[in-house]
């Protein structure tokens, strides 16, 4: 049976949820022999009511105006990545230097880290690049030579921007090893994405999709991405 990461990265959303529902999860567990890695963030952003449709509107920043950050607890963060048996759980005090102009990097840094320790733990064949607050349900993608997969894929002519939403991205474990450079020193690696010519180019129309595929590939991946059929939803707070 060939070997998958399964690599959890962000602030420490809504797990216990998630992980009832996704369907995703635990059909590849049947398929794969799977790993668990964790990073997870102290810092939570805290969504409400009333600034939930931010998530998908963001007319004026990456955070609603107004919006607070709760600190969570580590051993509470632990006992919450329990239910997933996981080979690593690293649970870090978050940065704020790596949220610049309003818009936190952190997340790329957090699943980049969690990249880097299953690299040092095993020897994995796929890495699944995922976070905790998302629910999936249909067939499972097939994984090809020098492709990464992920929800399925748009090019926007309009807009002149190759689009996949990101709730994951997976594929042989090497093609994600741009990462390491995130995990390693985050702050150069960001300062480095100012001077990718794509993102640059495209700057007032990009949204972090964009940017995990300028980190991935360093420019719009339409080469590299494969879509999937899976049905992807966030779950209520």
């Amino acid at each position: 049976m060939k070997k998958l990461a399964y690599l959890i990265g962000g602030e420490p959303r809504l797990i216990q949820k998630s992980f009832d529902q996704n369907k995703i999860y635990k059909e590849l567990c049947t398929q794969y022999e799977v790993d668990v890695y964790v990073h997870s963030w102290t810092q939570k952003f805290k969504w409400t009511d009333d600034n939930a449709f931010y998530r998908f509107a963001r007319t004026e920043g990456y955070y609603p105006p107004g919006s607070t950050v709760e600190k969570a607890n580590i051993k509470n963060i632990v006992n919450e990545y329990s239910v997933y048996n996981p080979k690593e759980v690293v649970t870090e005090e978050y940065n704020e230097d790596y949220t610049q102009d309003d818009f936190p990097f952190g997340q790329y840094i957090s699943r980049a880290k969690a990249y880097k320790s299953a690299t040092l733990n095993g020897a994995y064949d796929y890495v699944w690049l995922t976070r905790s607050d998302i629910i999936g349900e249909g067939t499972l993608p097939t994984f090809n030579k020098n492709k990464i997969v992920c929800p399925e894929t748009v090019f926007e002519e309009d807009r002149g921007l190759f689009r996949a939403e990101d709730w994951y991205y997976a594929g042989p474990t090497d093609m994600f090893k741009n990462l390491l450079e995130f995990a390693d020193d985050p702050l150069s690696a960001i300062k480095k994405l100012d001077d990718n010519v794509w993102l640059a180019s495209n700057i007032d129309k990009i949204r972090n999709t964009h940017i995990w595929q300028a980190i991935l590939t360093g420019a719009d991946g339409a080469d590299v991405f494969e879509g999937d059929k899976i049905k992807w939803k966030l779950p209520n707070y």
